[in-house]
């Protein structure tokens, strides 16, 4: 089954004061943090549903939905030169092109 690629991200990060359920649902879905320093408020996801399910499964136990944003990687958002997902492409190729199939990556 293809799976997609996304960026999830908790507004403050730390300083959110439902970090800590935040860092509970995204590792239950295998959250792998964007760098070595590990999750402070962004993670790469890789899940077979859409976007909108994952933003649901992110923010379980959060009040303010809005504080969750996921973002779908794509290989548009990836090579964009000014584009955010770019920092992760390291790791997407790394980590997740290897063991995967994504649709919407190269």
């Amino acid at each position: 089954m293809a799976k997609y690629l996304y960026e999830v991200c908790l507004l403050r990060g730390s300083g959110n004061p439902k970090y800590t359920s935040f860092v509970e649902n995204v590792m239950e879905l295998n959250a792998k943090p964007p760098d070595y320093a590990g999750i402070k408020n962004t993670c790469i996801i890789s899940h077979h549903v859409d976007a909108a399910t994952v933003h649901v499964l992110c923010s379980a136990k959060i009040k303010k939905k809005s504080d969750v944003t996921v973002t779908e990687i794509t290989r548009e958002t990836i090579n964009l030169p000014n584009g955010r997902h770019r920092l992760y492409k390291e790791l997407i190729e790394n980590y997740f092109l290897p063991n995967d199939d994504y649709p919407n990556i190269e």
